[in-house]
């Protein structure tokens, strides 16, 4: 089986195609490339990905700005039953006329959620957008949201993560708080001075996964 990701930005897209060998999966090609309009995108997914087949999963990852999130306690930990639950209680987050929303929720390490969601026109765009290059995300994500998963399970004190456009402060392999934003030196000094003062979370060690360095 092969894996492939399209992993898109505001101005470029990352491809990237993995195999599945049992339990484990082995990278097969990674590229990006810039691009200016729809046209010039589809192009560029046509000549770096297969299209679909029963052998091949797509997974789309979207960019930060397009993804809405905000942090929820509710007392629910059925999966199934969290994602019915989610447009009602985001609802008051856009106008009464506003569209429909897709989203889902991530479990922070304090019990509470961090929602995201994006609007189903949006979202219905892009899937159509990927339909004319022969693909059919079975996964639609962001990638800033899976970064816990790169952090080990053993690691005590808070770190930061952080790109260009995303921070996501981990514990233990598990995110406790992650916001989509500008992450130049000085509104990330902020966020994380607010972040120590509201929750007494300290972070001393960040790191910086793609863009200018710190």
């Amino acid at each position: 089986m092969i894996i492939q990701i399209i992993q898109l930005s505001g101005t470029q897209v990352t491809c990237a195609r993995f195999q599945k060998i049992g339990k484990g999966i082995i990278p097969v090609s990674g590229s990006r490339h810039p691009y200016h309009d729809h046209t010039e995108l589809i192009s560029l997914l046509q000549e770096q990905l297969q299209p679909l087949t029963d052998e091949v999963r797509t997974i789309l990852a979207l960019p930060p700005a397009q993804i809405t999130l905000r942090e929820l306690t509710l007392p629910i930990s059925d999966r199934k039953k969290l994602r019915e639950l989610l447009p009602l209680e985001l609802s008051g987050e856009i106008a009464d006329e506003g569209p429909d929303l897709a989203c889902d929720a991530l479990p922070l390490a304090d019990g509470s959620l961090l929602a995201g969601w994006i609007s189903v026109p949006v979202a219905a765009e892009l899937l159509q957008l990927l339909a004319q290059a022969g693909l059919d995300p079975e996964v639609v994500t962001c990638a800033s949201l899976g970064w816990h998963l790169l952090t080990p399970s053993e690691q005590q004190e808070p770190i930061a993560l952080v790109d260009d456009s995303a921070l996501m402060v981990c514990s233990q392999g598990r995110p406790v708080f992650c916001r989509f934003m500008s992450t130049d030196t000085d509104t990330m000094a902020r966020t994380l001075t607010a972040l120590e003062l509201g929750k007494g979370i300290i972070v001393k060690t960040i790191y910086r996964l793609e863009g200018d360095p710190l």
